[in-house]
C-alpha cells in the first residue's frame, strides 16, 4: 500500500490540498500521511538529538505536532457514503523543506506529495529561488498542486498534456491505471498554432497509443493557440477537467518554465510528473 504524503505550513491552501489528499487517498485505498517540516532548525531530527534548538525549539516542535493533529482530526473517518477509511498519519520533520519533504517520502514509503498551490511561505521558499532548491526540479515521483480556492470533488476528467514525445506513451499507460481507480476520461492534450500542423506526427503519436493502451475512456483533443501556456489555462478552465497532467522534461514544448507558469496559478489541481518516471504510485 502506497502513502500520500501532504506537507502543510497549516496555510488554507495547504490545508485544502490535504483534504484533496484524503479524497485520493480514499479511491486508491492508500496511506495519508501529513507533514510539516520546520526549516528554520537545520540540523534537528527530533526533540532532544543533538542540534536541536532548545527549550523554546522543543516547545514549536510539541506545538507543531499538536496543530497536525488537530489537522488530522478535522478529516472525516469515512466517505459519507461509507467509503474506504484511509489510514492517517503526521510527522514532524526539520531541515530544508524541499530536502525534509523529500527524506519523509522516501523513509514513508511514498507515492505522490499533494501541496497547496499558494501559502504564507511554504510555496515561494519551495518553488521560487530559494537556498533548498525547486522540488519540480529535484524530485522524483508525481507532484500534485491544489490551488486554494479548488473545491475538492471527484477526479471524472483528467487531461494530460503532450508534446508527443515517444516516453509520454509509457506515463499515458500508467496514467490509465490510475484513471481506472476513479472511472475518470483520460483526456490527451496538444496544443498546436493552428489546424495541419504536426498532422503526421500526431496521427503517429496516437496509433502508437491505439496499439498500446487498454482504456475505453481516453480520446484526443487539440488545442488551437499560438501561446503553450495559454492553451493550457483555455483548457484548465473550460476543459471541464478535474487534473490536469504535465511532465517536468527540459528542452522540449514542455520546457519547465511551462510547467513553472502553470504552477504558479494552477485553475485546476496539477499534477507534475518527472519526465524519467517508469511508474505512479499506485
Amino acid at each position: 500500500m502506497k502513502t500520500i504524503l501532504a506537507p502543510t505550513d497549516f496555510s488554507p491552501a495547504a490545508t485544502n490540498a490535504v483534504r484533496f489528499a484524503f479524497m485520493i487517498a480514499q479511491e486508491l485505498h492508500a496511506r495519508l500521511k501529513i507533514c510539516h517540516v520546520m526549516d528554520e532548525i537545520p540540523y534537528a531530527v527530533v526533540p532532544g538529538h543533538d542540534g536541536y534548538g532548545g527549550e523554546a525549539d522543543n516547545e514549536n516542535w510539541k506545538n507543531t505536532e499538536k496543530e497536525l493533529a488537530f489537522l488530522q482530526n478535522s478529516l472525516p473517518l469515512r466517505g459519507n457514503d461509507g467509503s474506504y477509511a484511509p489510514e492517517i498519519s503526521t510527522i514532524v520533520g526539520a531541515g530544508t523543506v524541499a530536502k525534509g519533504v523529500m527524506e519523509i517520502f522516501r523513509t514513508s514509503g511514498g507515492g505522490v506529495v499533494v501541496i497547496g498551490a499558494s501559502g504564507k511561505n511554504f510555496w515561494k521558499r519551495l518553488f521560487y529561488g530559494s537556498a533548498t532548491g525547486s522540488l519540480i526540479g529535484l524530485s522524483t515521483f508525481p507532484l500534485i498542486l491544489v490551488p486554494e480556492s479548488f473545491m475538492t470533488r471527484p477526479i471524472k476528467k483528467i487531461a494530460f498534456a503532450t508534446d508527443l514525445h515517444a516516453d509520454d506513451i509509457a506515463l499515458l499507460g500508467n496514467l490509465a491505471e490510475f484513471a481506472r481507480y476513479f472511472n475518470a476520461e483520460l483526456l490527451i492534450a496538444h496544443v498546436v498554432d493552428a489546424p495541419g500542423q504536426q498532422a503526421k506526427q500526431i496521427n503517429l503519436f496516437l496509433d502508437e497509443i491505439t496499439d498500446r493502451l487498454c482504456y475505453p475512456k481516453i480520446y484526443y483533443r487539440c488545442i488551437f493557440n499560438e501561446n503553450t501556456d495559454d492553451g493550457l489555462n483555455w483548457l484548465s478552465e473550460h476543459g471541464e477537467i478535474d487534473l490536469l497532467t504535465m511532465v517536468h522534461r527540459k528542452n522540449s514544448w514542455l520546457h519547465p518554465s511551462h510547467c513553472r507558469k502553470i504552477s504558479a496559478h494552477p485553475k485546476v489541481p496539477l499534477m507534475i510528473l518527472p519526465e524519467n518516471l517508469t511508474q505512479l504510485f499506485f
